[in-house]
């Protein structure tokens, strides 16, 4: 990774090309295969292909996936790829991603390989050896490549630590240099399944299958007609529409990604609209039905039309949940401070079917995570922290040292109480990894440099020797987890100097 000035971005070595400069099988590089890799490094023969990962996307009720380019002329729009996937988790190290890439390239897997990236003149989309159509899974995971030889990232000998930037930056990272001036839109026909009315039945449901008459239209039981009388059979039409609710948070807390609670809780209850309560609410018909929502934060439910329903949505130790809109780009609760609570809710009126409904899920937590010195509580400086999202949803992001303690969406919670570093957390109530990324030099703190300053006296504070990385590397902690999806807050703190 110091072979690139890509800060955040992840290598991938494919077991073909491991096999090549790996001569003796032995699964290391000796010290002459290693000479012969450093040295196609410097002189360009070995080199990178650049892959951009935009957010999964849910595959039901999809198909036809194709690539649009603005404009259609342009020779240099990069290739896009829709790899369909079994699951919405999105690896978040080297080491994961590496696993996924040998996973998925196997030949029990899909057989992707990134060498292969010939463009479908019907689609324009490359499949990357991929022979099966991205709605044959639950995900689809959206990958970008260079078209050309000139997207090709080099592994330079030196790089400057000015030199650095984040793979994905919008201005100076790799999408500049793929996407150029062209724009490429990822299309999919959307086809909901068709709606099979069902007649006197209290079993409807929604269903692709074409029923016969006797299914739909059957007359229990059947009448008994006699001669110059009449009779009749009620029908009562028991068919049902979809709607969908998901429970998402908003994008400013997930750089911008569409990220919903993952199984969230959903409650449905019928409302009577002849009646009101003494509040001039609907009275319910019944009990409340109880579903979850699935991994995405998504529930499709049906209702009879016309019908009326009260939607309410909650998880554990979620307490800033609010009622969005039908807009799943909504950033905000529709009632303000007002509209938040515990257990959030709206009124569906008169259900015709197609309607999406939004909840926020705006509930903030606590922190405290950092480079510390040990027993000395004091931080350090000069250090940034890569954050990603257990859950793969959204991409990881570089904070410093210098982002937690000048942004005001990292404020103290407590700033009078100097020994504490608890802070808010700025981002979604998720799970993440942290880990630790760059490191200060820290040759020069010594326990005498240490308590030149008063606020030190009396505290013994020796070096466990080597660098700080190497510290934490050789106790396996490099990467911790922040659990905040059911806690209100957590810690990961980067004690040096124990």
């Amino acid at each position: 990774m110091n072979r690139t000035k890509y800060s955040d971005a992840h290598i991938i070595i494919p077991d073909q090309f491991w096999s090549i400069v790996d001569d003796d099988g032995d699964g290391e590089l000796n010290r002459s295969e290693f000479t012969r890799v450093a040295w196609a490094m410097n002189t360009g023969i070995i080199f990178g292909r650049p892959f951009l990962v935009f957010p999964m996307i849910e595959t039901k009720y999809l198909t036809r996936f194709r690539a649009v380019n603005e404009p259609t002329s342009s020779n240099r729009a990069p290739l896009f790829a829709t790899v369909p996937v079994p699951n919405g988790t999105i690896p978040y190290s080297q080491a994961a991603w590496q696993a996924w890439y040998n996973t998925m390239s196997a030949s029990e897997g899909s057989g992707l390989s990134f060498d292969v990236v010939e463009k479908s003149s019907k689609t324009l989309l490359t499949s990357l050896n991929v022979d099966h159509p991205p709605e044959s899974q639950k995900y689809v995971l959206p990958l970008a490549t260079g078209s050309g030889n000139n997207e090709r990232v080099k592994f330079d000998q030196h790089v400057y630590l000015s030199d650095r930037i984040f793979f994905s930056d919008a201005v100076h990272g790799i999408s500049k240099k793929l996407f150029g001036s062209t724009t490429v839109k990822i299309f999919a026909t959307e086809q909901l399944p068709d709606v099979a009315h069902v007649f006197n039945s209290q079993e409807a449901g929604l269903s692709g299958d074409v029923m016969n008459a006797s299914q739909t239209y059957a007359c229990s039981p059947t009448p008994q007609v006699q001669h110059q009388g009449a009779a009749g059979c009620g029908i009562e039409d028991n068919t049902v529409v979809p709607v969908v609710v998901m429970v998402r948070f908003p994008g400013f807390r997930t750089q911008n990604y569409v990220c919903g609670l993952q199984f969230a809780n959903v409650y449905t209850t019928e409302l009577d609209v002849t009646q009101k309560d003494t509040d001039g609410n609907y009275k319910a018909k019944g009990s409340a039905n109880a579903y979850v929502a699935d991994d995405l934060g998504r529930m499709d439910l049906a209702f009879t039309p016309g019908t009326t329903w009260k939607i309410e949505v909650d998880y554990d130790s979620h307490d800033r949940l609010c009622y969005g809109g039908d807009d799943l780009k909504v950033q905000s609760c529709e009632k303000g401070e007002s509209g938040i609570s515990s257990r959030a809710s709206f009124t569906l009126e008169k259900v015709t079917g197609g309607e999406t409904i939004i909840f926020l899920d705006m509930t903030e937590r606590n922190v405290d995570l950092g480079l510390y010195a040990g027993a000395c509580e004091t931080p350090y400086e000069g250090y940034t922290l890569l954050i990603s999202p257990a859950n793969g949803c959204g991409s990881s992001i570089t904070v410093s040292d210098r982002d937690i303690r000048s942004r005001s969406s990292w404020a103290l919670i407590d700033p009078d109480n100097r020994s504490s570093n608890v802070r808010k957390w700025p981002y979604a109530a998720m799970d993440y990894y942290i880990q630790l990324e760059t490191t200060p030099d820290v040759s020069s703190l010594t326990q005498d440099n240490l308590l030149q300053d008063e606020r030190n006296t009396g505290m013994t504070c020796a070096p466990p020797g080597g660098t700080i990385m190497d510290f934490f590397r050789e106790r396996n902690v490099l990467v911790q987890t922040l659990l905040l999806l059911k806690s209100a807050s957590a810690d990961a703190k980067y004690v040096y100097h124990e």
